[in-house]
């Protein structure tokens, strides 16, 4: 048997935890037993046995939390959100709008304070001013 090439020996097709395997572990003959050989593969499958385990629980756990989600109100909430923020535009508009009104207002404030001579009218009345005072109301 010392002098058999391994390439001639008889294949093991089932071998047992204590079978014997030859070695070579940098360029020294050693021996293994098939169970050491294995030990941390079979460690490696068991942590990966648990995750995935662990993972499985997970994702069921999920997808029944997204199953039983009632997304109905939502579609309701994000039309009234839309809605609101159209009304908060128009309010802006307006807010714009009074904001023109009230610098035009400061304008003619200014400069009936800085010595206004004419009339100004509002609706249907007017003003009328000489050198900033209020001379009279028509």
């Amino acid at each position: 048997m010392a002098d058999t090439k391994v390439s001639n020996l008889d294949a093991l097709t089932t071998p047992a935890n204590s079978d014997v395997l030859y070695i070579v572990d940098a360029g020294v003959s050693k021996k293994i037993t098939y169970s050491n050989l294995f030990s941390n593969v079979n460690g490696t499958i068991a942590t990966l046995t648990n995750d995935v385990s662990d993972y499985t629980f997970r994702v069921a756990a999920l997808s029944a939390f997204y199953e039983n989600l009632d997304v109905t109100n939502t579609s309701t909430n994000i039309k009234t959100l839309s809605s609101n923020v159209t009304t908060l535009q128009t309010e802006t508009d307006d807010l714009y709008i009074i904001r023109n009104y009230a610098t035009r207002a400061y304008t003619h404030v200014t400069t009936i304070s800085a010595g206004l001579t004419q009339a100004v009218t509002i609706g249907s009345t007017t003003l009328n001013f000489t050198n900033g005072v209020l001379m009279s109301v028509t």
